[in-house]
């Protein structure tokens, strides 16, 4: 989760309205979804990047038993 949290603090930070804190300005002309839509980028790409790992960690093990 904590990958999930440096990835969306990144890509917020020009939208940041003090240094040192997590509060963010929604720009005038974005909807509410332009920062959802971060979040739920941020959420599915540890998603997947965690089950690719632990797809190739059990194809690995299973390759172990076999010889």
């Amino acid at each position: 989760m904590k990958m999930v949290e440096q990835l969306v603090l990144n890509k917020l930070e020009p939208y940041r309205e003090v240094a040192n804190r997590d509060r963010f300005v929604l720009p005038i002309d974005k909807p509410v979804s332009f920062i959802t839509g971060i979040v739920d980028s941020a959420v599915s790409m540890q998603t997947n990047w965690s089950g690719d790992t632990l797809q190739a960690n059990s194809t690995i093990i299973e390759n172990e038993i076999d010889v």
